[in-house]
């Protein structure tokens, strides 16, 4: 995993913030834990850096402020390709870091980030963007299950507004579902294309 850091230019003149940088670009790789880290100190190196990676990733933000500008960035560079985020910040807004977190990739430390808690909060931050990952797999799983019962409603709907019963219905679905070794919301969901794609 390739560690990309991004500091401002401000950040880089705090003592424990470049002793932190040190400490990421050489001991967490001579230990095996990560490849040799990027520095990019202009968001627009750090985007360019993450959109162009080939490799998984871990990224760490040292801001003095954590800003929208910020926010968005790190927003789409998950949309892109999901990733643990450790945000060091010396200040913020309450609400935007709420929003911030509700996505669970991200691992956020106030004011500083020592050498010496670096190993644990890296560790911290991939624990949660694992857990993360795995809710969110779920979540999509319930919600195409939850989208697969109403489509298979709706089917039932049409099916029985042709003077057939609830229970006609969803035989009629099943059949057609074993005889072509589909789900059931997917012939439902072709059924209702069919069935509305005439009226």
């Amino acid at each position: 995993m390739q560690t990309v850091i991004y500091c401002e230019p401000d950040c880089l003149q705090d003592s424990e913030v470049q002793a932190g940088i040190q400490y990421l670009q050489s001991h967490i790789y001579s230990q095996g834990i990560s490849h040799p880290s990027a520095l990019c100190t202009t968001l627009r190196a750090l985007e360019q850096r993450l959109a162009a990676k080939h490799s998984e990733c871990l990224t760490v933000l040292y801001l003095t402020y954590l800003s929208d500008v910020h926010q968005a960035l790190i927003a789409r560079c998950l949309a892109l390709c999901p990733m643990p985020v450790v945000v060091v910040a010396q200040t913020f807004d309450g609400a935007a870091l709420s929003e911030l977190l509700s996505c669970g990739r991200v691992t956020f430390i106030p004011s500083s980030l020592s050498a010496a808690r670096i190993n644990s909060v890296l560790q911290l931050a991939q624990l949660r963007f694992a857990v993360a990952t795995v809710n969110l797999a779920k979540t999509s799983q319930l919600q195409e299950t939850i989208d697969g019962i109403e489509v298979i409603k709706q089917a039932k709907g049409l099916l029985q507004a042709q003077g057939i019963s609830e229970g006609e219905a969803h035989a009629c679905l099943q059949r057609q579902a074993m005889a072509h070794q589909l789900p059931m919301a997917v012939v439902a969901k072709r059924y209702i294309a069919v069935t509305l794609g005439t009226k």
